[in-house]
């Protein structure tokens, strides 16, 4: 932590011994952890939270109980990604939490404005990410859309 906070120090970086404290402390959550079992708990999802799940791309993986699918509106990177990796929406829709209907749109819908992304304060929004050339793309067009010339 040390390193990271001194490579960042423009950043509040600090530990937490509580998961669940630490949880209901942030407005957005990004979990990059390659768990086979459920890390994060629905239950400690708040009003107005963005979830990021980037670490689990294997079905067998999640890192967010399926649960917490039902609560937020998803999104993810690809959808040939996610239905063949993403071990959260796998195991959601084996267990009847979450269908493929429910995703609520890709990176590149809201990329491109067909989707307008969240639709209110209040509303979870989760984005589930197991890696896309695609989502690069994105992430490059909009660094250069933002440099200062």
């Amino acid at each position: 932590m040390r390193d990271l906070r001194a490579r960042l120090p423009a950043l509040a970086i600090e530990g937490a011994r509580n998961l669940a404290a630490a949880v209901d402390a942030c407005d957005v959550l990004t979990s990059a952890l390659p768990s086979t079992t459920p890390v994060l708990s629905s239950a400690w999802l708040k009003a107005g939270q963005h979830v990021d799940l980037i670490g689990s791309y294997r079905p067998t993986m999640a890192e967010l109980d399926g649960a917490a699918l039902r609560r937020a509106t998803v999104f993810v990177d690809t959808a040939a990604g996610a239905w063949a990796e993403a071990g959260e929406l796998i195991q959601a829709e084996a267990e009847g939490h979450f269908s493929r209907g429910e995703v609520a749109g890709t990176l590149g819908d809201l990329a491109s404005g067909r989707h307008p992304g969240r639709r209110g304060p209040e509303e979870i929004t989760l984005f589930k990410a197991v890696g896309s050339a695609a989502a690069d793309f994105y992430a490059a067009a909009l660094a250069l859309e933002n440099a200062k010339p």
